[in-house]
């Protein structure tokens, strides 16, 4: 037997074929999952947070973090998994949502990719935070800008975000760190 919740999200999904994002709405949503508002209520607080509970679901996996490469081809990865929803979202006024999934993503992964590097020891975890946060920041506002347009593939966002960033200039912004901080 199906769990409304999953009823939901599979009709959420049926409805995306037929309508763009910001037309659907709770009332037909309800209607095409054959439940009452409330049920739906019961279950998500809004459309929002039905999308926020279907990236819940789907997380990031992150393989191997040994270079700042590794997680960037983890996100795109991610975004081209499931390329028409999240292209779907990310021009919707819901793109906040898959915004912050993929800012948390960069964030926790490059805390995690500092710690191995041999530069940065435990006297600068403090670094580490502002470091992570700004990689975070530059990396998914970049990437999800390139994402959204028609002709960008996985290869090309690859290319052009990793000529941007790369192991070179995260060792030279550790080295600005420790210099202007001390």
């Amino acid at each position: 037997m199906e769990r409304v919740e999953d009823r939901i999200k599979n009709t959420f999904f049926k409805l995306l074929k037929k309508k763009n994002l910001d037309e659907i709405d709770v009332s037909s949503l309800s209607n095409a999952s054959r439940i009452t508002r409330q049920a739906f209520y019961y279950h998500f607080k809004d459309i929002n947070d039905l999308i926020f509970s279907i990236y819940i679901d789907k997380e990031i996996k992150n393989t191997i973090l040994t270079s700042y490469n590794d997680v960037i081809l983890d996100l795109l990865n991610f975004l081209f998994d499931d390329e028409k929803f999240n292209k779907e979202v990310a021009s919707s006024n819901s793109s906040y949502i898959l915004s912050d999934i993929t800012y948390y993503f960069l964030f926790r992964s490059f805390s995690l990719y500092l710690n191995t590097l041999k530069s940065l020891n435990n006297d600068t975890k403090d670094y580490r935070k502002i470091l992570a946060r700004f990689l975070a920041n530059a990396t998914n506002e970049e990437v999800l800008s390139l994402f959204i347009e028609k002709n960008s593939t996985k290869d090309s966002i690859f290319k052009e975000i990793t000529s941007l960033i790369d192991e070179n200039l995260i060792e030279h912004l550790i080295m600005n760190l420790f210099t202007n901080f001390k």
